[in-house]
């Protein structure tokens, strides 16, 4: 889901042993387990001049 942009490190998670909803990205231990996604390139230009 995370690759999917279903889940953000802003996404809020609780487990047990929390007293709060805490985002992904503040929970390193989960955060780092997540491969990093790569920004989605924009259009290509041509630099050429006509």
């Amino acid at each position: 889901h995370f690759m999917n942009g279903y889940v953000s490190e802003s996404t809020l998670l609780w487990s047990n042993g929390r007293s709060e909803w805490m985002p992904l990205a503040s929970i390193p231990e989960l955060f780092a387990s997540f491969p990093s996604r790569e920004p989605f390139p924009g259009p290509q230009l041509d630099d050429t001049t006509t």
